[in-house]
């Protein structure tokens, strides 16, 4: 069975030219139900595919954007450099982290490193800071350099409640923690020394 290229239409066996068009018949067969008709809705369905394909695409970019949690991520950051002792993982959480010391680390040593020690931070509560209010909050409730305010893009003051364990000493207390996003990077914007 033949269909004609040009308007879809079937064409008897030997036929040269199409009967209800007139265009010369070529040697190629389709296969069968494919017609002229789907042949020009096909383009269409590959055009609503792909859209359908970005908008998953841009829905999925949008959530991660959007949605994310990299304001937390210092905090995650600052327990596990605080239980692994790894200098570096902390000088990526504090905004002036390249003056961080392995001293902070004497505490621990002074006990001769005969107690284990766990530091768990859990996050109770978080508040977004709108763009207009964060250098005067940062500067004025949390004591944060200007300069490091004037560069914060966006930022969070999290209700942190940090719990320090020593062999059968434990200790509980709640802080709010200011985080900001600070040359694309998320920190927190405190002194080290205050923090630590």
């Amino acid at each position: 069975m033949k269909f004609c290229a040009k308007c879809g239409r079937e064409i008897q066996e030997g036929a040269k030219f199409c009967p209800a068009c007139g265009a010369p018949v070529q040697n190629v067969e389709p296969a069968a139900g494919f017609t002229q008709a789907s042949k020009k809705a096909s383009p269409k369905v590959m055009l609503a595919a792909a859209g359908i394909v970005a908008v998953i695409v841009l829905a999925v970019i949008g959530v991660k954007i959007f949605s994310g949690t990299g304001y937390q991520k210092p905090i995650e950051n600052l327990e596990k450099g605080l239980n692994e002792q790894d200098l570096d993982l902390l000088a990526k959480v504090f905004v002036d982290g390249e003056f961080l010391s392995s001293e902070i680390f004497g505490v621990f040593e002074s006990l001769g490193g005969l107690i284990e020690y766990n530091v768990e931070l859990e996050i109770e509560s978080e508040d977004k800071l709108d763009r207009d209010e964060i250098e005067e909050v940062l500067t004025e409730d949390y004591d944060v350099e200007s300069v490091y305010a004037q560069k914060a893009s966006a930022a969070y003051i999290l209700e942190v409640e940090m719990t320090m364990s020593m062999g059968d000493y434990c200790e509980e207390e709640t802080s709010d923690i200011p985080v900001a996003k600070i040359d694309g990077k998320w920190v927190i914007p405190l002194d080290v020394s205050e923090m630590l």
